[in-house]
């Protein structure tokens, strides 16, 4: 049985088809697909410009970061409907600036200003990250650049939803690792650490800690 969808949120990291080849038999037009311009918002943990625009030339209308924001999310799929022209014009921007360290506004704009949720949410973090770091520094000594790698983007999914700008940014490099040496993993773990460290310190100041 055939459904018929107003809209498609592609998750470009899937384990048999990815986000582009699912892209592609929906728009090719010899494909059993019923819309083959349904619109499609990709869903990924990648920032770049440079990946945006892959997605786009894949054939998909919008761009959203996971995790996904609701706000940010209804922003998206109003674009794609609105504009008339279906050209791409929403993007979800995260300034990785090395200055930052806790950035209170993405927390709150997670967490749609519930006080509440942010502290439970950062609570949550708090506990699974001072279990991750120990386990990351135990890969690099087992010489494990692809785990390295996967909690790197894990860390950086979780460090931007609740603020972490600058442990997000050397979570990115922790993943982009698997193709470099040991040793330089092992140097951007002890960055990763110390970044962990200094927004810990830095949410302790805060409101939102306890």
């Amino acid at each position: 049985m055939y459904h018929k969808f107003d809209l498609f949120l592609m998750d470009i990291q899937m384990p048999e088809l990815d986000g582009f080849e699912t892209t592609a038999i929906i728009r090719a037009p010899d494909s059993k697909v019923i819309d083959h311009n349904i619109p499609i918002i990709a869903m990924t943990a990648y920032s770049s410009s440079i990946y945006q625009d892959k997605c786009i030339s894949a054939g998909m209308n919008g761009f959203i970061l996971k995790p996904v924001v609701p706000g940010f999310l209804i922003d998206a799929i109003k674009n794609v409907f609105y504009d008339k022209t279906n050209q791409f014009i929403f993007k979800q921007k995260v300034k990785l600036n090395q200055k930052y360290i806790f950035d209170e506004k993405a927390l709150i704009t997670f967490t749609q200003n519930d006080e509440n949720l942010a502290k439970q949410i950062l609570l949550k973090y708090f506990q699974e990250m001072d279990q991750r770091i120990p386990t990351l520094k135990k890969y690099c000594k087992e010489y494990d650049l692809n785990i390295l790698s996967k909690e790197g983007h894990f860390i950086k999914g979780l460090s931007q939803s609740v603020g972490a700008i600058k442990l997000a940014k050397s979570s990115y490099e922790l993943e982009k690792i698997k193709d470099q040496k040991m040793m330089n993993a092992c140097k951007i773990l002890d960055i990763v650490s110390a970044d962990y460290i200094s927004f810990k310190d830095a949410v302790k100041q805060t409101r939102w800690w306890g």
